[in-house]
């Protein structure tokens, strides 16, 4: 279940459109030029930020502390 979970991480991230995706395999070739595509592409920059952002727990360590306070005796 855990193999190659960076991939699917990666890939949850690219379906709700807060990523881009470039695969090791392709990276020598293909990562450079998906980097200076997304620099010149503000829209679709705008976009991942939004998206990520509303991904984003920013009080997830705060939350993870209180769960395990609450599991206590």
């Amino acid at each position: 279940v855990a193999e190659d979970h960076q991939t699917k991480n990666a890939l949850a991230l690219v379906q709700k459109d807060a990523a881009i995706f470039v695969k090791d395999i392709d990276a020598s070739h293909a990562l450079w030029p998906a980097a200076f595509a997304l620099a010149k592409d503000e829209k679709k920059q705008k976009v991942l930020s939004q998206n990520i952002a509303a991904l984003a727990k920013p009080n997830a360590a705060q939350n993870i502390v209180q769960e395990l306070l609450s599991l206590l005796p």
